[in-house]
């Protein structure tokens, strides 16, 4: 067995031992199982953290400068949905990991909250501290030993699918989060309507997630990380400029009213 690949015998969230060779015709490469109990999918085997950290280099950085204002403003929309500003008490200690340039940290720290953000991809982290003067540490949540109790809200988007292992990340998570803190968790839904639409040429397939949740893995997930759920919201359908403005306006809103979109959000609580 190589040190920089993972093997698992169990599924990584409910710990059962069937699973099934799934998007095999399209996404040899990443070699992905489904649990036949929670329905997870997952890589199997999967990279190192030491490969995955490769990832996050010049080119990632980029990408992220060229979309930071798109990714700010999706998280701003999930943060006014569950109307998070008013929920938090004044000067609220917060954290975001995975904060790519720092636009949501400028943007808590300018509504008077005192915000600290996490980033293993270098060149944002220096970006951010020096265009948008926000706290950015340069490494990964495991390396900091924050205190118990340290946070009142816990962000992260589309980052949990990305890691090695989420159940020990999401422990920490609990750890370090005050008693009536909230966690914002935002990921790929792959029991939403487009996706089991267009099945491998869903759009939030790609070789770089780890693991692909629903919301059933992510309910098991959760409650074995002593969180509970206050909220759930779910967006997004066809990509734009991939039909009529009209049916992707439509498809939009069919998604958004019944919480089966392209991506979940969940709003959670310590137990």
């Amino acid at each position: 067995m190589s040190k920089n690949v993972n093997y698992f015998k169990n599924c990584p969230v409910c710990g059962f031992n069937e699973f099934i060779s799934v998007l095999n015709n399209k996404w040899k490469n990443s070699s992905y199982n489904k649990c036949l109990k929670c329905s997870l999918i997952f890589q199997n085997p999967q990279e190192s953290i030491i490969k995955t950290k490769s990832r996050y280099n010049e080119n990632y950085f980029k990408y992220e400068l060229e979309n930071q204002h798109n990714f700010f403003n999706l998280i701003k929309k999930t943060m006014d949905d569950f109307d998070i500003l008013n929920i938090l008490p004044e000067g609220a200690s917060v954290l975001e990991i995975g904060s790519a340039t720092g636009l949501f940290l400028k943007y808590m720290n300018e509504n008077k909250f005192d915000a600290v953000g996490l980033e293993i991809c270098r060149q944002s982290a220096d970006y951010g501290k020096k265009n948008h003067k926000v706290n950015i540490l340069n490494k990964t949540l495991e390396e900091c030993k924050f205190k118990k109790n340290s946070f009142d809200f816990i962000h992260f988007s589309h980052l949990i699918e990305h890691l090695n292992d989420p159940i020990n990340f999401l422990k920490i998570v609990n750890d370090i989060a005050k008693p009536e803190s909230l966690i914002m968790i935002t990921t790929p839904n792959s029991s939403g309507l487009f996706a089991r639409i267009f099945k491998e040429n869903w759009r939030c397939i790609v070789d770089d997630h780890l693991f692909i949740f629903n919301k059933k893995s992510l309910k098991i997930l959760f409650k074995k990380t002593n969180f509970k759920i206050s909220k759930i919201r779910s967006w997004g359908s066809i990509p734009k400029g991939k039909t009529l403005n009209i049916i992707k306006k439509i498809s939009d809103h069919f998604v958004k009213l019944t919480n089966t979109g392209d991506v979940v959000c969940f709003l959670l609580k310590k137990c």
